[in-house]
C-alpha cells in the first residue's frame, strides 16, 4: 500500500504515516500494562510473563518495526511522539515521513552507532557534517530513549516482581 502511495506522489513529494505502533516495543508495553493490572492473585514473574506472552500473541492491531521503512523506495524520516506524559502514545508510537526526493547512494550512507561513533546530537551534527542535527547520507543507529530508560530503572527485577496496585 505504501509503495503504491509513493508511486502517486510527485518527485520530491512526501507521504505521512502517523501514529505507528512500534513492534519492537510491544512486549515492553504489554509487560508494563500487566504489571499495573496485576492483583493479589499474581504470585511471581513467571505468571506475569505468561500473561504478557498471551497478550502479545492475541494482538490484532497493526504494529510495525521501524526498520520496515528502510526497505521502501523512499527516504524515511522517523520521529518518536513527543509529550510530557508517560503513556503508550509518547513511549511506544512514532510518525514517519516518506520522501520521494532522490536517495543517497547506499555506499554513501554511513551508519553512526550511538555511544560508539557519536555521543550526542551536537556531535552527530558536527561529525555527520549536516545542518542542525539533520545530516544527509547518515543513519544513526541505537539512539538512547530516555523515557524507556527511566521506566526500566524503576521497574522491579523479575526475581522480585511483586504486583502493584494503582494508587
Amino acid at each position: 500500500m505504501l509503495t503504491g502511495a509513493l508511486d502517486l506522489v510527485v518527485p520530491g513529494g512526501n507521504v505521512f504515516v502517523g501514529d505507528v505502533r512500534n513492534l519492537r516495543l510491544h512486549r515492553a508495553l504489554r509487560t508494563s500494562v500487566e504489571l499495573l493490572a496485576a492483583d493479589a492473585t499474581v504470585r511471581d514473574a513467571t505468571e506475569v510473563r505468561r500473561t504478557v506472552d498471551l497478550a502479545v500473541a492475541r494482538e490484532t492491531e497493526l504494529l510495525v518495526d521501524p526498520d520496515y521503512f528502510a526497505g521502501l523506495p523512499a527516504t524515511a524520516d522517523l520521529a518518536v511522539k513527543s509529550g510530557t506524559d508517560r503513556n503508550e502514545l509518547t513511549g511506544h508510537r512514532y510518525d514517519v515521513v516518506l520522501s520521494t526526493a532522490p536517495r543517497p547512494e547506499p555506499a554513501a550512507v554511513r551508519e553512526l552507532v550511538w555511544g560508539r561513533d557519536v555521543a550526542g546530537t551536537e556531535a552527530l551534527a558536527r561529525d555527520a557534517g549536516g545542518p542542525a542535527g539533520r545530516p544527509a547520507g547518515h543513519r544513526c543507529a541505537q539512539p538512547p530513549d530516555r523515557r524507556r530508560a527511566r521506566r526500566r530503572a524503576g521497574a522491579p527485577k523479575p526475581a522480585t516482581c511483586r504486583p502493584r496496585r494503582p494508587p
